[in-house]
């Protein structure tokens, strides 16, 4: 009877210890599926942010000079001429702006 007992007693504590881990490790898993959704989603956020509100930059800056070039607006703005070649791509993209004419001598015209 005793024995009996002293069994049931490390059994419980065995199942005991495999419950505490499994919850350990499911408590961690929860904790970088949360970090690494919160990653995402802000750097998604940022991200959107920073590019709407460049692209809002460059639709003044030809609204106050409508011959500006790209080179121009990219250091307006200190960023690279691809990344404003790839905002006016998407401006142009949403119906916003229209390139007038040639490269050089042309002029930008804001459309909505």
């Amino acid at each position: 009877m005793m024995v009996d007992s002293h069994l049931r007693f490390i059994a419980e504590k065995d199942t005991e210890k495999t419950t505490q881990k499994t919850t350990q490790k499911t408590t961690q898993k929860n904790i970088e599926n949360v970090t690494e959704n919160v990653t995402e989603n802000v750097t998604e956020n940022v991200t959107e942010n920073v590019t709407e509100n460049r692209e809002k930059r460059i639709l003044e800056l030809i609204d106050s000079n409508n011959s500006i070039s790209t080179t121009q607006i990219a250091k307006s703005l200190s960023v690279t001429r691809m990344t404003i070649h790839r905002d006016i791509e998407k401006l142009k993209t949403k119906g916003l702006i229209e390139r007038v004419g040639a490269d050089k001598g042309g002029y930008w015209k804001i459309i909505k």
